[in-house]
C-alpha cells in the first residue's frame, strides 16, 4: 500500500499490517502451545513410575489395613491385627517406593 493511500485509508493500512502481525503472533502461540505439551508429557513420563509407587503404598496399607480389621473382627482381638496389617501395608508401601526411587537405575 503506498504512502498516500496510508494517509487516506489509516484503518485498511493498519488492517493490512495486522494481519501479517496476528499470523505470526498465532505462529509463535502455536509454537509456545506445542512447546508446553511437550515438556508436561515429557515430565508426566518421568514422573510415571514415582507415581505407580506412591498407589501401591496406598494400596498396600488400605489392603492389609482392611484384612487386619476384618481378622480381629473375626478372632476378636481387636486392635491388634488391624495394627499389625497396618504397619505391615507401610513396610511393604515403602520398600516399593524406595525400590523406585533409590534402586531403579537412572538414565
Amino acid at each position: 500500500m503506498g504512502t498516500i493511500s496510508r494517509l487516506l485509508f489509516p484503518s485498511v493500512a493498519n488492517d493490512a499490517t495486522k494481519g501479517n502481525h496476528n499470523n505470526s503472533m498465532k505462529s509463535d502461540q502455536n509454537n509456545s502451545r506445542n512447546n508446553s505439551f511437550r515438556y508436561m508429557q515429557k515430565i508426566l513420563r518421568e514422573s510415571g513410575p514415582a507415581a505407580a509407587a506412591s498407589y501401591s503404598l496406598i494400596g498396600a496399607v488400605m489392603l492389609l489395613g482392611g484384612l487386619g480389621y476384618l481378622l480381629d473382627k473375626y478372632l476378636h482381638t481387636k486392635p491388634w491385627l488391624l495394627l499389625s496389617g497396618l504397619f505391615l501395608g507401610l513396610a511393604v508401601g515403602f520398600y516399593g517406593l524406595i525400590k523406585v526411587i533409590f534402586i531403579s537405575p537412572k538414565k
